[in-house]
C-alpha cells in the first residue's frame, strides 16, 4: 500500500460499528431510507450487483453485496416488510463455509460475536508444529 493510501481517512472502530444494519426477514424498512444509509456509507448504486459494495433495487427486490460477505445478498420487500433474506451463490454452489481468519478464531470475543451474529459457519483449525491446536 503507498503512503497516499495509508493517509486516506479512514472511520474510527466506533463509527465503523455505528453504520452497522442488522436486518432480518420480517424487519420493516423503507427501501428509499436503506439505499440513502448505504449511499452514506461508500457503497455504489448498480443495475446488477456484482463486487463488494454494491446495491440494487429492481421492484420489490433489493440485492446487496456487504463489504463483509463473499455473496450478495437478495431481500425480498412486500411494501416495507423483509419478507426473505437470501444468499446468492449461483456460481459458486451452496456448500459454502464462511471461515474466520487467524484473529477471529484466536479472539473469544469475536469468535462468540460471530457465532451469536451468523458472521461465520466455520472455523479452521490448524494444528500447531507439534501436532496440537492451543
Amino acid at each position: 500500500m503507498s503512503i497516499n493510501g495509508l493517509l486516506k481517512y479512514q472511520l474510527s472502530k466506533e463509527a465503523w460499528i455505528n453504520t452497522i444494519i442488522h436486518l432480518h426477514t420480517n424487519d420493516s424498512i423503507d427501501m428509499d431510507f436503506l439505499a440513502s444509509q448505504l449511499i452514506k456509507m461508500g457503497y455504489k448504486r448498480t443495475y446488477t450487483v456484482e463486487r463488494v459494495g454494491e446495491f440494487s433495487i429492481r421492484g420489490s427486490i433489493f440485492d446487496c453485496f456487504p463489504i463483509n460477505s463473499i455473496n450478495p445478498i437478495r431481500m425480498d420487500f412486500f411494501g416495507d416488510d423483509i419478507e426473505s433474506i437470501k444468499e446468492l451463490t449461483k456460481e459458486v454452489g451452496k456448500d459454502i463455509l464462511l471461515v474466520g481468519d487467524d484473529y477471529f478464531v484466536t479472539n473469544i470475543e469475536y469468535l462468540q460475536k460471530g457465532i451469536d451474529e451468523h458472521y461465520n459457519n466455520a472455523i479452521l483449525l490448524k494444528a500447531n508444529q507439534i501436532g496440537t491446536i492451543t
